[in-house]
């Protein structure tokens, strides 16, 4: 046998592993999942501020996931562009703590490209019709979980002041 069939099969080998047998295996007993879990939200019509954690403290490293910000009208309709914040891999603990203060680089979909937006920005051009945000960890379930029902804040907007000087009588 030849050292290229050799490699050949051990990379296929590995490949294998990694791919299908090390994830499933891993990813298929109960308990041993990750949970992202939202602790603290809160939106007052201009900061935002979002804690999360993983409650279970079981990691993936090298597993990325999204967190989601979609803004929605009254009849619960998607408003304009979601925009994501991707995440390299599920840590094992800690807090994760997303606010608009900080310098948080989002992604966003126009056509066939992506392009970037601070939260920042993204929280200033909220279209005016917004009745809420909604910021959901782990947005399109790349992650199976403990408990996936805990993964979303929904935050009322809060009414933009008015710009209009009241008439005083």
């Amino acid at each position: 046998i030849s050292r290229s069939v050799i490699l050949a099969v051990v990379a296929l080998a590995a490949a294998f592993f990694v791919a299908i047998w090390a994830p499933a295996a891993h990813a298929q007993r109960p308990g041993e999942r990750p949970d992202f879990k939202i602790t603290m939200a809160s939106f007052d019509g201009v900061n935002l501020h979002v804690e999360y954690i993983n409650a279970t403290g079981i990691g993936y490293p090298a597993r990325r996931y999204e967190v989601g910000f979609q803004w929605y009208d009254t009849a619960g309709q998607p408003l304009g562009v979601r925009h994501w914040l991707p995440v390299p891999e599920v840590e094992r603990g800690g807090i994760s703590i997303l606010d608009n203060r900080s310098r948080i680089e989002l992604s966003y979909r126009s056509g066939r490209n992506t392009y970037g937006r601070r939260l920042a920005q993204f929280m200033e051009e909220r279209p005016n019709n917004a009745a809420e945000l909604r910021v959901i960890v782990d947005d399109g379930d790349r992650i199976a979980e403990e408990d996936e029902r805990n993964n979303t804040a929904i935050l009322p907007v809060v009414p933009r002041p008015s710009t209009l000087t009241p008439d005083l009588v």
